[in-house]
């Protein structure tokens, strides 16, 4: 029955993020896409939507800082299709049963917010293309950090230093797939594929689902 949500929405008026996220169909954000290829801090990530896009921009926030389950199935659908694509172009033997990593939160924000929205985007995704596995414990962060944007490029960097660390799970011999939702100065990603490094895998790609021009 519609006359619950539109009772709902007269007492609760929702957010003109929510409003956006609403109005988007399955493939919305795909049709978005423009990946490219960002060097931040050192490392080579492929970015997949412009993060200037309002169906973009809203997706992030809701998934991020709201809890919002569609929001997090769409940026999901839209990493899937391009995983599809883009593993399916790429040599067999090199991409072999890749392993999704995301960018995990510390145990202060987690307990905070109460999901890693990383995490859920990533399991979307996963649950798309059976040739993929999730492992959200081959990196842990060991520390909560200021957030990145109120630093300088040295204190950024110093901010993340020692900030992630590997399992003992690690396969050298698998690709992982590191996954964060958005990326502005680009240190996050960066310590946490060297992390990922120091701890024996050699192939990594580095994907944020929406970048900042």
């Amino acid at each position: 029955m519609r006359i619950f949500p539109i009772l709902l929405d007269a007492l609760f008026p929702p957010r003109e993020s929510e409003l956006l996220v609403r109005s988007l169909d399955a493939g919305a954000l795909s049709r978005l896409m423009e990946p490219r290829f960002i060097q931040r801090e050192g490392v080579s990530v492929i970015g997949l939507l412009p993060y200037a896009q309002d169906a973009v921009r809203a997706c992030i926030l809701e998934a991020k800082f709201h809890d919002n389950a569609r929001a997090a199935r769409l940026l999901g659908a839209a990493l899937s299709d391009f995983l599809h694509e883009f593993l399916g172009e790429s040599l067999p033997f090199i991409y072999m049963e890749p392993i999704v990593v995301p960018l995990p939160l510390s145990k202060e924000r987690l307990h905070e917010r109460g999901y890693n929205q990383a995490e859920r985007i990533a399991r979307v995704a996963v649950q798309q293309l059976p040739a993929l596995t999730l492992d959200a414990r081959a990196l842990r962060r060991t520390r909560d950090t200021p957030p990145q944007t109120t630093l300088g490029g040295a204190e950024r960097r110093a901010n993340l230093r020692g900030a992630f660390e590997t399992s003992a799970r690690c396969d050298p011999l698998r690709t992982y797939i590191m996954v964060d939702d958005v990326s502005t100065t680009g240190s996050t990603m960066a310590a946490a594929c060297a992390a990922m490094r120091a701890g024996g895998p050699t192939r990594l790609i580095a994907i944020t689902l929406a970048y900042q021009a």
